[in-house]
């Protein structure tokens, strides 16, 4: 491990991982991926989401203090962490916009099942951090993403008791605007958004544990389409690349005992590459900013892993930790990010 969190502009990542102390802390890898760096917190405690900077120089992320989660900010070129919240709430799950002006996260008085329904988003302008409410409903808010103008959050919604669906809020007024809700038919969540398209996953009514892969376009208004009709009876996912034109996801094997990621065109239709065999459980993909690497975890080793597109692909290589992946847990989705 080194001391010192490299800058630059290579390919970065961030993840949570458990320590020698049981804490879950926040690590850095760049490059070949063979090393990592601590990255220090405030508190000292558990450290989630993390989330990059739009140029790959600051992470955002949420560190536990005094049972609580505060968002923190870490400057790699610094090599130092900053405390943004302190309210007696927990604020987690950032989300940047692309320009990397604005931010948005969680925040939620506990992060339970009972407490889900309180569950808000909050945003700020960036750097001048003044956080103000967005949203204000009954529902459980979670899992933010901007568009590609920034002008809107996109994010999960739903009451903890039915289906969740999609609701797209303007930044400037929290003015809300329902995508894809209808929680008597099916339910839809965990977005990801490029320029004004939007991919994510739904289940129906009647199947509510298995999953297909839906787009929709803000652009032109357009009714949401199935570009993957997998039923995989697990959260696929979906994320986009960054120039929009692949979606990589995950879904379980025939024996359920495996789970593969799959990458396809956004446009659906046939898969390109499908990584991972029956004995493999790879799941939750983000792709680097130049779409170039992919990382994903390995749920069942609790590890990262990598895999070089670029240079043809080949077999995923894991990324040393200090300990076990921090693996996704209630109102958490991502617990690293690539840059």
């Amino acid at each position: 491990m080194t001391n010192n969190p490299p800058g630059g502009n290579g390919i970065k990542i961030v993840f949570s991982a458990k320590d020698e102390t049981g804490f879950s802390r926040l690590y850095l890898t760049c490059g070949d991926f063979s090393k990592f760096t601590l990255l220090e917190g405030v508190s000292g405690e558990d450290a989630i989401t993390p989330i990059f900077t739009p140029d790959g120089m600051g992470v955002f992320f949420a560190e536990r203090h005094e049972g609580r989660f505060n968002l923190h900010y870490y400057d790699l070129s610094a090599g130092r962490s900053i405390a943004l919240t302190d309210d007696g709430m927990n604020d987690y799950a950032p989300a940047i916009s692309p320009c990397g002006k604005r931010l948005a996260w969680c925040r939620s008085p506990e992060m339970t099942l009972k407490g889900a329904n309180l569950a808000e988003i909050f945003v700020s302008d960036w750097p001048e951090f003044k956080p103000r409410r967005l949203t204000d409903n009954d529902r459980m808010d979670a899992y933010p993403v901007f568009t590609g103008n920034g002008e809107s959050v996109i994010i999960e919604s739903g009451n903890t008791a039915g289906l969740f669906g999609l609701f797209k809020i303007n930044f400037d007024d929290g003015r809300e605007t329902p995508l894809s809700y209808d929680p008597e038919n099916y339910g839809a969540g965990i977005p990801s958004a490029f320029g004004g398209r939007i991919v994510y996953e739904r289940c129906e009514s009647a199947s509510p544990g298995l999953f297909n892969i839906f787009e929709i376009s803000l652009e032109d208004n357009g009714s949401p389409q199935n570009i993957a009709a997998w039923n995989t009876p697990c959260n696929p996912s979906p994320r986009y690349s960054p120039d929009g034109k692949l979606v990589a996801a995950h879904r379980l094997g025939d024996d359920r005992a495996s789970s593969q990621i799959v990458i396809f065109p956004a446009s659906g239709h046939a898969p390109l590459v499908e990584i991972g065999g029956p004995d493999e459980r790879y799941m939750l993909p983000r792709w680097s900013r130049d779409s170039g690497v992919l990382a994903f975890v390995n749920s069942s080793e609790l590890a990262l892993y990598f895999l070089d597109l670029s240079n043809g692909g080949g077999r995923p290589k894991r990324i040393p930790s200090p300990g076990p992946y921090r693996m996704q847990r209630f109102m958490e989705i991502y617990n690293f990010d690539i840059y």
